[in-house]
């Protein structure tokens, strides 16, 4: 029997019995993102802070190899802990650390999916919400605060408590909504992203990714994910029927060309005849559009997560060419109804670069999330508590390797 509190080994069961339970969960820590990693080669153990066989806090943890056959443990997004509970906090720093020397682990690295400071659409600061008394308690029991997340240190989100379809769509700015609603118009669906089509939304990140300069998933990736979060992970895309919207566009011009017949004053008749000639525009560029691509073109893919108290808006991609009939923003709109039909609090557009709040005003993907009208959301971070000398030695061989890479 277990006198004291200390940290233990727990089984697939009781971590997820743990975490099922817990309203602080997050996909992060689960098994299936634990699965997930040791797919992709590493390896990882659930770890419990445990007293008179009750669980206080526990965590899923990545074992992270570096120089000279040296480990240290991180838990992405984790542990998952009552961080407002000093008492239970500070034993399970004392347990983690003892665990680590015991197990010759030289450090952990935690990254508590905490709001550090409450902000507003702009990023701004909203004054007396806050847990900076977590983050100071952190620093006092020996955490080094780093700053910086791999999971993303700064999110964007929208609230969606006592909100509605209506309420949320009228929250969006002007321009979201006439771009929503261009996409409906036209005819742009949204439709499920099946295993077997993974190929193509590949394809679509690779020329996202490629055209904005930046690092994505191959398709070995999303298909783990795929059969790893299995329901919890939904694959979207928006598609353009261009035969349908051919016939949309046709009948518009058949409606204008009536309208015409029957103008007198001069103002209508120029405008209808304005309106004739943006028809045949977008008709000629649709059909350019259909003999390039085929009937059914995907003009936008979407990666989301369903779990705990939100919805996760994981990554996208769109074609270029293709992103003037806005299929992403009915994506987002649509899983957005999705998220409140579900009874979901919260829709996280999830992440907005390294560099923010730096580089706002040219973040692209910023300004596309603060279209929605949703707040910034900026977490803890990571935070190292060292358990071994070693942690210098590593601290130290990365600064040089930082100052040789440049």
């Amino acid at each position: 029997m277990l006198r004291m509190s200390e940290i233990v080994e727990l089984s697939v069961e009781e971590f997820s019995s743990f975490i099922e339970k817990r309203n602080d969960k997050n996909f992060y820590q689960t098994s299936f993102m634990a699965q997930m990693q040791e797919e992709r080669g590493f390896k990882t153990v659930y770890l419990g802070l445990k007293k008179d066989k009750e669980i206080l806090a526990a965590g899923m943890f990545m074992l992270v190899d570096t120089i000279a056959k040296q480990k240290f443990l991180r838990s992405p997004r984790g542990p998952i802990c009552d961080y407002e509970n000093f008492e239970i906090l500070d034993e399970f720093t004392k347990a983690i650390k003892a665990y680590c020397k015991k197990n010759k682990y030289f450090m952990v690295k935690i990254d508590p999916y905490l709001m550090l400071n409450k902000r507003d659409n702009e990023g701004e600061i909203v004054e007396g919400e806050n847990n900076l008394a977590i983050r100071d308690h952190l620093l006092s029991l020996g955490y080094k605060e780093l700053n910086y997340s791999q999971e993303e240190k700064w999110l964007y989100i929208l609230p969606l408590t006592s909100q509605n379809k209506e309420s949320v769509l009228k929250n969006f700015k002007q321009r979201t909504r006439n771009y929503i609603n261009q996409a409906i118009r036209l005819g742009v669906e949204v439709k499920d992203v099946e295993y077997d089509e993974l190929d193509e939304f590949a394809e679509v990140m690779k020329e996202t990714g490629n055209r904005q300069n930046i690092a994505v998933h191959n398709q070995k990736y999303y298909q783990l994910l795929y059969k790893c979060f299995n329901d919890k992970v939904l694959f979207k895309k928006a598609v353009l029927n261009c035969e349908k919207s051919l016939k949309i566009l046709e009948d518009n011009k058949t409606e204008v060309a009536t309208k015409l017949e029957k103008a007198k004053k001069e103002s209508l008749i120029n405008d209808l005849q304005n309106q004739a000639q943006t028809l045949d525009k977008k008709i000629n560029e649709l059909n350019e559009v259909k003999n390039k691509y085929g009937n059914e073109v995907t003009l936008s893919v979407s990666c989301f997560i369903d779990y705990g108290d939100e919805v996760i808006y994981l990554n996208g991609g769109n074609r270029d060419e293709l992103m003037k009939y806005h299929g992403s923003f009915l994506v987002q709109k649509t899983m957005i109804d999705y998220a409140i039909d579900n009874g979901y609090s919260r829709y996280n557009f999830y992440g907005l670069g390294s560099e923010f709040p730096n580089d706002k005003e040219s973040n692209g993907v910023y300004l596309f999330k603060k279209h929605f009208s949703g707040e910034v959301y900026e977490t803890f971070g990571e935070f190292d508590l060292a358990a071994s000398s070693f942690y210098k030695v590593f601290n130290l061989a990365k600064k040089i390797k930082n100052k040789i890479k440049k």
